[in-house]
């Protein structure tokens, strides 16, 4: 398996849920996830 095909299962597993996470709690895990990539 190559690393794109790996990153993007990674991004499917991930849209499925935060797909079932309320708004609030979403939208905070995407901004965690920006702040990772710039410390990154």
């Amino acid at each position: 398996m190559t690393d794109t095909s790996q990153y993007i299962d990674q991004l499917m597993q991930d849209s499925i849920e935060n797909a079932n996470v309320p708004p609030l709690e979403d939208s905070s895990v995407v901004e965690a996830v920006v702040d990772d990539s710039n410390i990154t």
